[in-house]
């Protein structure tokens, strides 16, 4: 993916056709929007996508062709990332960070507002800063995500 993609929270509620756009990773709050989505879809009630995309057509592409168990026209990601059955996908390399970085900054939460009482904005984004920065691969799709 180029430089100018982002990276797009979809949410494909349960008898739904069209995913919908629910934010951007790099947004303020986006580690909860993922959580609680991530914990509805392990529920049952949808399922939740993050891809790297530069617009939101071309990361519907993007989950129509994994939907369809397709290599997309328009280019194969680099990366993937399939937890709860297919209920949680990560499209794209910073997609799967995101995914990583949403996890770790719930698991941080509680520790993080104990110490001071509060999350700052920048800890409540899925993506931040240089994401390859911060990557742990222990656990790193484990404890955070769709649980409270």
């Amino acid at each position: 993916m180029s430089k100018s993609s982002r990276v797009v929270i979809y949410w494909l509620p349960k008898r739904c056709r069209k995913p919908k756009q629910v934010g951007l990773a790099t947004a303020v709050g986006s580690a909860a929007t993922i959580h609680d989505l991530a914990k509805r879809a392990f529920e049952g009630g949808g399922r939740l996508f993050v891809v790297e995309a530069p617009t939101a057509d071309y990361g519907r592409q993007l989950i129509a062709a994994h939907l369809g168990h397709q290599t997309p026209e328009i280019g194969s990601p680099g990366m993937q990332t399939v937890l709860a059955g297919g209920r949680v996908v990560a499209i794209g390399t910073r997609a799967c960070l995101a995914l990583a970085g949403a996890a770790d900054s719930i698991r941080q939460w509680d520790k993080r507002i104990a110490a001071r009482g509060r999350v700052t904005c920048d800890e409540s984004r899925a993506l931040r800063g240089d994401p390859f920065a911060a990557w742990n691969p222990s656990n790193a799709f484990g404890d955070g995500l769709g649980q409270d």
